[in-house]
């Protein structure tokens, strides 16, 4: 699966909400809020190309990870009126159940990574 890193505006990355496997709201909101209004978002959103193309003729690509992250941001953008350069890993186009599939890994991955930090296993 190829993927390139780049930087693109909220704008052009379209949500689709059965790709997020962690649809719970129970995360520190305001930790991640101070961080992304300070520093912007340092860790890329997973992306994947799609077909579609904004009036302008910029690409819009549909988020498979970084839900939480782009949520947040969108708060910040929306007080100060601005768009910011998001960094993206943008991943070949893939159908529904590969998207669906990567976003299951990807959720797992992230839990079982949060366990053993926090158990030390």
């Amino acid at each position: 699966m190829n993927e390139q890193f780049s930087y693109v505006l909220s704008d052009q990355i379209e949500v689709i909400e059965k790709f997020n496997p962690r649809r719970e709201e129970n995360y520190d909101v305001e930790n991640l809020y101070h961080s992304i209004k300070e520093q912007n978002i340092l860790t890329p959103l997973l992306v994947t190309e799609t077909s579609k193309t904004l009036e302008d003729g910029r690409p819009v690509y549909n988020l498979f990870e970084g839900h939480r992250r782009l949520k947040t941001l969108s708060v910040i953008e929306s007080e100060e009126n601005t768009k910011r350069q998001i960094p993206v890993r943008i991943f070949e186009r893939m159908t529904e159940d590969e998207l669906l599939m990567k976003a299951l890994m990807l959720g797992i991955t992230g839990k079982q990574l949060k366990t053993s930090i926090v158990t030390g296993k």
